[in-house]
């Protein structure tokens, strides 16, 4: 080893010439003459030269020794390298000879074993993963878009020793690309709904070997990245089932994966991808205008529905959240949500398959709003919430707000006060999911949702209702008979909607009897107007018909007296001619008795005379008798016309009697009609200012119990 000091420079200030280093003596004498020849002063400068010296041999004694240790153990490591070497080699040829399946099953779980050679113990850890033909990897890989890629296998075998650990140097490393010497290979991707790979999933590959009757089956469980390669299948065609798992779900929220079956290639691996990940829940917890309460109620309700219409791929693409489930049915364990039970937070279902809910965590968010199907969906009531496997989001969801109030009156015009009852029950129906389909996972599917009762006032217990239409019934169990009150409306704002009731409204029957007895009324009126009017108008015809019959009694009692006066003129004149005659009879008889004895005339001629006479008198006494019995007919008739004109005079006496009666009962009665018609009005006008305000109002009435 040479040492080159700094020499002292000559008297014009450039630095001497270097010299080679002599001995220590002659460097002394260098120096002490270099002293000699400056000054006096630098005498200790030969003490540090003496130091420095003794230092460097030092350093060369030292790193003498080192380099020979050096020596050794790099021969010694060299042979442990040289041996790691071999150990690599012997591992390649071993995985050369491997089928494909222990080489799938070395790229989820890496072999590790130990072997001692040559004193030492090396650790020695086997690894592969499927590769293209370029040598780029192309198994176990959830973003791999090809769907088929070439069954090679890239194999590593790395090699470490105590002491290369120990010196934190790099191990052995040996790999190779080879191709298994058996069959074709399917790698199941098992992806979650951010496209991320899913660990722990069973998949299970059944095939019938080429040539052979009997079926196989080989499986395998995702690793880390989400996949495995089921390898080594002897057939083109192969079945894949994922076997199911607790908690796990497809997009749907179905808990099997539908049988696969796949064609595959010779010695090509096909790619199988599978949406299938544990599944999360959805609690909802109700607010009205952002808060938990309102006037005093905690805002409640019963049901919700949770949708995502971009990914379940299966109509209707929603599941029915509830504070109560029926239930779990079948192989799937379908559930039913229970409407009914108001509570402020409500989630989906769970069941013993899937205790943490069967909603898929999409990468993209749930929308979460109150109610039973779609048509409930409301831009101000609409929220949404990340599904996150194996939890329960939490996510506020907005409600509208029904407010009913019943009032002892029987229209808005006649309103009377709250009531002071409790009513009850009401139901209030869902009518925009009335045909809306079974929401997904479900068995059965209710709309319907009841309260046991209201507060005094007719105020819902539970006002908060989900935006939508629907219809409202009440019953009030406080009447005889019960009566049920029914309206249809739609929440489609926050405000919601508000709604009066009135206990004295006529049921649809009543009202129905009411509008028939008003009609019976105003035809009864009709018809006595119309009757008054024929009576009067009979009256009138009566008295001039009575007039007239008077007029013609009072003629024939005329013309009676008359005909009395000539019969009893007739009777007399018939009498004095009677005794005229019978006088001038007896005179003649007289005289023809005298002649007949004065011999004047003949006793033949006196009694042909007679005869004469007789005949003469036989036929006067004939034409008396005839007269007579004619003026006794006549006189009967007559005694018959005036007992007749009697009777009628009497009866026209009663009819004028009644018919001056009537008409003056006929003003009462025109009053009384003419009052009674404007009660009618009145009513009618009444009836159809309450159905105005029921039609306006949709309130509709009925003599039930139930609703």
């Amino acid at each position: 080893m040479h040492i080159f000091p700094q020499m002292p420079s000559n008297d014009r200030g450039r630095p001497r010439r270097s010299v080679r280093t002599r001995p220590v003596a002659a460097a002394r004498r260098v120096a002490r003459r270099a002293c000699s020849d400056r000054c006096t002063a630098e005498d200790g400068f030969l003490l540090v030269e003496v130091l420095v010296s003794v230092l460097m041999v030092a350093l060369i004694a030292v790193a003498t020794f080192n380099g020979f240790d050096i020596a050794n153990k790099t021969s010694a490591d060299q042979r442990f390298r040289d041996q790691a070497a071999l150990l690599a080699a012997q591992s390649q040829e071993q995985l050369r000879s491997e089928p494909a399946a222990a080489l799938d099953v070395l790229e989820s779980s890496p072999h590790k074993y130990t072997k001692s050679l040559g004193g030492m113990l090396y650790t020695v850890t086997q690894e592969a993963k499927p590769v293209g033909a370029a040598g780029n990897t192309t198994g176990c890989n959830v973003s791999q878009s090809s769907a088929q890629t070439a069954a090679n296998f890239q194999v590593s075998s790395t090699v470490t020793w105590p002491t290369q650990v120990t010196a934190k140097r790099p191990g052995v490393v040996q790999t190779s690309v080879i191709t298994p010497p058996t069959g074709s290979g399917i790698e199941v991707d098992v992806v979650n709904g951010s496209t991320e790979g899913v660990a722990g999933v069973t998949a299970r590959a059944t095939y019938t070997p080429v040539g052979s009757g009997a079926q196989n089956t080989i499986e395998g469980t995702t690793g880390s990245a989400g996949c495995v390669v089921l390898a080594g299948i002897q057939s083109t065609l192969a079945t894949v089932e994922i076997v199911e798992k607790t908690g796990y779900v497809t997009p749907s929220g179905a808990l099997k994966v539908p049988l696969k079956e796949l064609s595959i290639a010779p010695n090509i691996t096909t790619h199988d991808e599978v949406k299938y990940a544990e599944a999360g829940r959805i609690a909802a917890h109700f607010t009205y205008k952002g808060a938990t309460s309102w006037e005093g109620l905690e805002v409640k309700s019963d049901t919700f529905l949770a949708g995502n219409f971009e990914n379940m791929k299966v109509a209707p693409e929603y599941e029915i959240g509830s504070t109560t489930f029926a239930s779990c049915e079948g192989g799937e364990e379908l559930s039913k949500a229970v409407p009914g039970t108001y509570l402020a937070t409500s989630e989906t279902a769970a069941c013993t398959r899937y205790p943490h809910g069967d909603l898929f965590p999409f990468s993209n968010p749930w929308l979460v709003y109150g109610g039973d199907c779609e048509a409930n969906k409301d831009s101000e009531g609409t929220a949404s919430a990340l599904v996150t496997s194996g939890k329960t989001t939490t996510v506020s969801v907005p409600l509208s707000y029904t407010k009913l109030s019943a009032y002892t009156g029987s229209s808005g015009a006649n309103k009377g006060e709250l009531t002071k009852e409790v009513l009850g029950p009401v139901k209030i129906t869902n009518t925009g999911c009335a045909s809306a389909p079974i929401p997904n996972n479900s068995w059965g599917f209710a709309y319907t949702h009841e309260q046991k009762e209201t507060l005094a006032g007719g105020h819902l217990a539970n006002p908060f209702q989900p935006f939508g239409a629907f219809t409202l019934c009440l019953v009030d169990q406080h009447v005889t008979p019960v009566k049920t009150y029914t309206w249809s409306s739609a929440d489609s704002t926050v405000a919601g909607t508000a709604k009066e009731f009135y206990l004295g409204q006529k049921t649809v029957t009543q009202q129905a009897e009411q509008r028939n007895s008003e009609k019976a009324a105003e035809e009864k009126v009709v018809n006595e107007e119309a009757t008054a009017k024929a009576a009067k108008e009979a009256r009138a015809s009566e008295e001039t018909a009575a007039k007239t019959a008077k007029e013609k009694r009072a003629t024939e009692e005329t013309e009676a007296t008359k005909a009395k006066e000539k019969r009893v003129k007739e009777e007399s004149e018939m009498t004095t001619a009677k005794t005229t005659r019978e006088t001038k009879e007896k005179e003649e008889r007289t005289k023809w008795a005298s002649e007949e004895s004065s011999k004047k005339i003949s006793k033949a001629t006196r009694e042909s005379d007679e005869k004469k006479q007789k005949e003469n008198r036989e036929k006067e006494e004939t034409k008396e008798a005839t007269a007579k019995s004619k003026r006794a007919t006549e006189e009967t008739e007559a005694t018959k016309a005036k007992e007749k004109r009697a009777t009628e005079e009497t009866a026209a006496t009663t009819a004028k009697e009644a018919r001056v009666k009537a008409e003056s009962e006929a003003p009462a009665a025109k009053e009384a009609r003419e009052k009674l018609k404007k009660e009618l009005e009145a009513n009618k006008k009444a009836t159809e200012t309450e159905e105005k305000e029921e039609n306006t109002g949709g309130v509709t009435v009925e003599a039930k119990s139930t609703c």
